[in-house]
Formats: structure tokens, C-alpha cells, sequence
């Protein structure tokens, strides 16, 4: 454990743009939120004058938004990490370094998993929230500037369960995309150059082979759209049917992991997961400089 902790602090060493994208998604989140504040105050306090019934989603929506765009950031790079986490040491014979210490193939290749599975996902936590409670500052401050009392606005949202509800909806979220990042691992660990074409190529193929053999039901696609999505979808307790924009989740009700992780899908995923690191490792463990 403590060479895999080393081996993780030398990944966020070496790779200091890891930070990057979550913090440039709330740097911009958090300016262009202020700017609008500051530009037109009153509208804050226009949403508390909605029918009950739309009000708590015009006012929280902002605040789940900036969720999704904090992890989308994430998510783009965790996927660049991945695609060059093990080719680039081949590539700048770092290898040759890297295997002369005592830190063995499993370590690295779980190291660099670590990554998009454990630290991108705090980061993403730790944003959020920051981002979150510089609005709920702003939009405090934008309401006692109109004469409109802030207190109506912390009644509209639960702030005990919104960070809960956020640390779940980021959990779920990594164990979808877990397969995929070990995906991208394990073909960074086998391709000599340009891996995003070979990690990304063969499922277009199949893809677009399926869309000519089955027409309008390609099966791959089915299955890929519901390993990835099917567990996300199922994982609130939200009507299906109800039509956009869609609802915002930030109550504890609304969670519902039983949902996700008592189906096959997820299971299949973190299956597939294991075997992508493991066929990485082995890669590694045969793979000399590029």
C-alpha cells in the first residue's frame, strides 16, 4: 500500500495538468455565475416567485449544473490520462527508469488507475462543493442587495442532502466509466503509437458493422449504451416518463442504489474492469520501449 500511495503522488507529480480540467470547469463555472449575478441581481430573487410546484428546480438546477460540467471536465481527462499513461513511458523510454525500481507491474498499472477511479473523483467532489457554496454566497448576496430575504432561498435547497446526494451520484458515475478507463489502460499498455485510434476504432467498427447487419437494432450498441448508462439511469428514483427538462436530484429520497448495483450490468462492468488491468499488467510486464 505504501508504494502504491508513493507511486500515485508520483503520477500527480508527473502529470500536474491532471488538475486542470475540474479547476478550469469551476474557475469558469464560478466567473460566469458572479458575472450574471452581478449583472442582473432581482433575477435570483424572480425564481422564488415561481408556482411552488417549479420553483425548487429553478432554483437548484443552476447548482446541479455546475455538477455535471465539473465532471464532464473530469471525465475528458481521465480519458487523454488514460490514453497515454502507459504508452508515453515507452514512448520517452522512461520505462527503462521506472522498471530499474523496486516498485513492481501491478503497482504502476493500479497507480495510474488510481487516478480516474480515486483522485479525479474527490477532485470532482471537492470542486463541486466549492463551486456550489461560492453561488449560494453570490446569490445570498445578489438578494440582500434587492431587499429580498435570503433565508426563502436556503429553504428552497436542501443543503444537508446535496452533498450527499452528490458524493453518491459521483460514486455511480466512477463505477460506470470504470470499465472504460481500463479499456483505454490496457490498450495504452499494448499499442505502440496513436492508442485513442485503436482504443477507439474497433468499437466504431463493430458499431457500424452491426448498423448494417441489424439495421435499426444493432445489438453492440444496445449493450454498450446500457453497461455504460442502464446502471446511471436506474440509480434515482426518478419518473422515467416525465418529459424535460429533467428533474433535479439533490434530495436523499431520490437515491437508489439498490437499483444499481442489485442488476448483472454493473457487475459485468466492474468484471470487465478486472480483466482489462489485468491484461494490462501483463503487458506491461512484456513491453520495452517504442
Amino acid at each position: 500500500m505504501r508504494s502504491l500511495q508513493w507511486s500515485v503522488c508520483r503520477e500527480l507529480w508527473q502529470n500536474r495538468s491532471i488538475l486542470i480540467g475540474p479547476l478550469a470547469a469551476g474557475f469558469i463555472l464560478i466567473a460566469s455565475f458572479v458575472i450574471g449575478t452581478i449583472a442582473a441581481p432581482e433575477r435570483v430573487a424572480g425564481l422564488l416567485t415561481m408556482a411552488a410546484e417549479t420553483r425548487h428546480d429553478a432554483v437548484a438546477r443552476p447548482y446541479g449544473f455546475a455538477a455535471a460540467m465539473v465532471a464532464l471536465g473530469a471525465l475528458l481527462v481521465s480519458v487523454f490520462y488514460c490514453l497515454g499513461a502507459l504508452q508515453g513511458e515507452r514512448v520517452d523510454r522512461s520505462i527503462l527508469f521506472w522498471k530499474s525500481l523496486p516498485v513492481s507491474d501491478t503497482t504502476t498499472v493500479l497507480s495510474k488507475a488510481c487516478i480516474p477511479l480515486v483522485v479525479l473523483p474527490l477532485l470532482v467532489l471537492t470542486v463541486t462543493l466549492g463551486v456550489q457554496a461560492v453561488m449560494l454566497l453570490a446569490s445570498t448576496l445578489a438578494m440582500i442587495a434587492t431587499g429580498t430575504d435570503p433565508a426563502v432561498l436556503w429553504r428552497e435547497l436542501p443543503l444537508l442532502e446535496m452533498p450527499i446526494a452528490l458524493l453518491y451520484g459521483i460514486g455511480v458515475m466512477t463505477v460506470i466509466q470504470a470499465p472504460l478507463y481500463a479499456w483505454l489502460l490496457m490498450v495504452s499498455a499494448w499499442a505502440r503509437r496513436r492508442a485513442a485510434l485503436w482504443a477507439f476504432l474497433p468499437l466504431l467498427g463493430i458499431g457500424a458493422a452491426e448498423q448494417m447487419v441489424f439495421g435499426r437494432h444493432p445489438r453492440f450498441r444496445d449493450l454498450i449504451e446500457y453497461l455504460i448508462m442502464g446502471p446511471f439511469a436506474r440509480a434515482f428514483a426518478v419518473d422515467p416518463t416525465r418529459a424535460a427538462p429533467p428533474p433535479v436530484i439533490d434530495r436523499i429520497a431520490l437515491l437508489d442504489p439498490a437499483a444499481v448495483f442489485g442488476g448483472l450490468g454493473v457487475w459485468i462492468g466492474l468484471g470487465l474492469t478486472a480483466a482489462f488491468l489485468f491484461i494490462a499488467i501483463r503487458l506491461r510486464l512484456d513491453r520495452e520501449p517504442a
